[in-house]
């Protein structure tokens, strides 16, 4: 059986200690991985709480580890440091999942391991459209790959825009699956590509965009994952008519209903009228608040069917 390991970045505050625990309590109870797993924890250096922090006392009731993140790469990047470092360890799994703390599995994923597991690759959902205020091309081909293959398709296509439509893989990192041999290849040279990308192009989006060129540089396979296993908690109406007046539009709207039922990790990055993260999730208290607040819109309304029956261990 496949074993798997989950990496996630946090900081240690109550917020993060709240989201990790539902997160964590999420892929033991409805993961369903197929042999046995653990979580490893990456703390950033933004605290003055040591990892024995009572916070944290609930990681006792589950294979959890905490680490710091590596000092050298904290002082360079911070958080996004923080997300390097879970790229960087010498993986021993047979599969290596990333998460990000604001995730909750909603569904299996032994489906996605085993195929990972059969077919090596790096899986994950395509970014949502380009990275704001950095030219990817541009990037691209400042780092040596002008002619850098786009035969994936941007997730808003269809459904916020019309236009670019194909991409680079610059995939959402908010949920990756990738093979275990090829994680350990992998962390041998994202530091490099990492460090070039931040460092010439610095941008909200660097992690992302040096996933891309790392990738791309060295040829590793990869593939799409569909938005079941990386859904956002933004508000949808399945009976709304497609946005645009285009055939294309018209198979994304419907491919997003298609897979709206399905979800298997809900990704509740999306701040919307009825959901502000970091004051509902800041303990669990809020949580159960946000819970049992009703009339709210579809996507709160999902998010809130995902976490209340996390809410007693």
């Amino acid at each position: 059986m496949p074993t798997t390991a989950i990496h996630v970045p946090i900081s240690l505050n109550r917020q993060f200690a709240t989201q990790t625990c539902l997160l964590v309590r999420s892929l033991a109870e409805r993961a369903r991985l197929p042999g046995d797993w653990r979580v490893v924890l990456t703390v950033s250096r933004d605290t003055e709480l040591a990892l024995d922090t009572p916070l944290m006392d609930w990681t006792r009731d589950y294979p959890v580890e905490l680490r710091w993140v590596d000092a050298h790469w904290w002082q360079r990047f911070h958080w996004a440091g923080t997300g390097l470092q879970m790229q960087l360890y010498e993986h021993d799994s047979d599969v290596v999942l990333f998460m990000d703390a604001d995730t909750v599995v909603t569904g299996p994923l032994d489906e996605l391991v085993r195929s990972v597991t059969a077919d090596p690759v790096w899986a994950a959902w395509p970014a949502w459209q380009p990275p704001a205020k950095l030219d990817l091309d541009a990037v691209l081909q400042a780092c040596g790959l002008p002619d850098a293959e786009r035969t994936l398709t941007y997730s808003g296509f269809g459904l916020a825009f019309t236009a670019p439509r194909h991409c680079p893989p610059y995939f959402n990192l908010g949920f990756v699956a990738v093979e275990g041999a090829l994680a350990r290849v992998m962390s041998h040279t994202i530091g490099a590509d990492f460090d070039e990308v931040a460092t010439r192009f610095p941008n909200w989006y660097s992690s992302q965009v040096a996933v891309c060129v790392n990738i791309l540089r060295h040829g590793y396979p990869y593939r799409a994952l569909d938005m079941r296993y990386n859904a956002s908690n933004g508000p949808w109406d399945p009976s709304a008519p497609p946005p645009f007046e285009s055939a294309d539009s018209a198979a994304a709207v419907a491919a997003l209903n298609a897979m709206i039922n399905d979800v298997r990790v809900l990704h509740y990055c999306v701040r919307t009228a009825n959901f502000y993260r970091a004051r509902d999730m800041d303990g669990f208290d809020r949580v159960r608040a946000f819970c049992e607040r009703e009339g709210l819109d579809s996507g709160s309304v999902r998010l809130q069917r995902a976490l209340r029956p996390l809410l007693t261990p």
